[in-house]
């Protein structure tokens, strides 16, 4: 039986960079690969886009899904206009078709934040509808990009920060990402993703181990009877 692709998620802030995480994950140059990257405050992915790659170009084969970008310019000017904000109603809407679309299996939660931006409140209650909707049952990994951008001074204290949040919050791991994944990131990111199908495959062969176990218990039990 052939295995089934892992799928994974990224989520994030309209401008957050999903898109060209996504793309350096396919082994491409940030805004050269599958995944269209914005060029302006509105989000460029209006649905939810899934395509099937290799790892970095020659690794696993795993299913990437890329998802709308909440908060963007629109939702903004809506908010200046005192108009009710739709971001939590959009992700709730989009967390069921996810769940809808991929049949509930869904193995990995990347979330994208700026490394200009702040993990505040909003953010916090986002990641959270998110699990909510989606896989409670997932530890979400947080992606900092546009890492480069970052006086590199800064950039020990910076990550010092994050890790305490990452405690704070029981995130699985963060990631930080420039215009191009480094060396220990790239391996980072290839250790997550091969223990979730290293867990899977145990599982798979623990749950075969059972039926076999139960179908010989059957078995006796009928020659018994005879």
């Amino acid at each position: 039986m052939k295995a089934e692709k892992k799928k994974f998620i990224v989520k994030g802030q309209t401008g957050a960079g999903k898109s060209f995480f996504l793309n350096l994950l396919e082994g491409k140059q940030g805004d050269n690969g599958s995944f269209q990257v914005a060029q302006k405050p509105e989000s460029c992915t209006k649905n939810i886009q899934t395509q099937s790659i290799k790892l970095f170009g020659n690794g696993m084969e795993v299913i990437l899904v890329d998802t709308p970008g909440f908060y963007d310019s629109e939702e903004k000017k809506r908010q200046n206009n005192n108009e009710k904000p739709e971001t939590f109603q959009m992700i709730e809407n989009l967390s069921k078709e996810i769940k809808y679309k991929l049949d509930g299996k869904i193995n990995k939660i990347f979330q994208c934040i700026s490394v200009q931006d702040k993990l505040d409140a909003q953010k916090e209650n986002i990641i959270n509808i998110v699990k909510m909707f989606v896989a409670a049952t997932i530890r979400i990994v947080i992606i900092i990009t546009k890492f480069n951008t970052t006086l590199k001074s800064q950039q020990q204290n910076f990550k010092t920060s994050w890790k305490e949040s990452m405690n704070k919050n029981n995130f699985e791991d963060i990631i930080f990402v420039g215009d191009e994944l480094q060396d220990e990131e790239k391996n980072k990111l290839v250790i997550l993703l091969k223990n979730q199908l290293l867990i899977k495959s145990i599982n798979m062969r623990s749950q075969q181990n059972n039926n076999k176990t139960k179908l010989k218990k059957s078995q006796n039990m009928k020659a018994v009877s005879h």
